[in-house]
């Protein structure tokens, strides 16, 4: 983690600058109409672009994330509502039960699927009996793993970890998650991505 956390620390403005002004409404309107209660937590946050998202529309949105360096960067209307921490230990910062929504768009893609999965088990136990996630990382091609150069960060190299689709339904239904939703996206030169929205029985 420690490794995540220095990437987007020395990086933490050019990732910024590239992803502060993508659409994302497409997802957040899967998950939002799902969603049942006003508390949101997004794991793996940055700066706060959906946490920000998430408070205008008039939800109880907080975040949490590992780089020190991208959470200084932001809004100050939701800054106070964002965590210093790791998304594989939620349950040192925030109590059992106590979410209605968990959002987590590509908060797992740099982690080795040993840790991913630890990551969805603690989203599972900060939800509510109910709870809805959203679950957005990289659908596998071929490889698991592969480093490449970001998009998000133009000139650098990050590791991905990539899932199948019966892969990741899988994982969510062993921990007790019910699937409601699955969405692949296929954009022409880049990688594919699988979206999921499931709630907690």
């Amino acid at each position: 983690m420690e490794e995540i956390k220095k990437l987007y620390n020395d990086n933490f403005c050019k990732y910024k600058q590239i992803t502060e002004k993508i659409d994302f409404t497409d997802s957040y309107n899967l998950f939002l109409e799902k969603l049942n209660g006003k508390k949101i937590l997004d794991a793996g946050c940055a700066y706060g672009r959906d946490v920000k998202y998430f408070y205008e529309l008039g939800y109880k949105a907080f975040g949490i994330d590992i780089s020190d360096k991208l959470i200084e960067r932001a809004d100050t209307k939701i800054k106070n509502s964002l965590t210093l921490g790791d998304i594989i230990n939620l349950n040192l910062y925030y109590k059992k039960d106590s979410f209605d929504g968990l959002w987590c768009n590509a908060g797992i893609v740099h982690m080795y699927k040993e840790k991913g999965i630890k990551a969805i088990k603690n989203f599972y136990e900060v939800l509510k009996s109910g709870g809805i996630l959203f679950l957005a990382t990289k659908l596998r091609k071929d490889k698991e793993i592969i480093e490449k150069n970001s998009i998000s960060i133009p000139g650098v190299k990050k590791r991905y970890i990539y899932y199948g689709k019966k892969e990741l339904e899988d994982i969510l239904k062993n921990i007790g998650f019910n699937i409601i939703n699955t969405k692949e996206i296929h954009i022409k030169g880049q990688d594919s991505w699988i979206k999921i929205i499931a709630n907690k029985l």
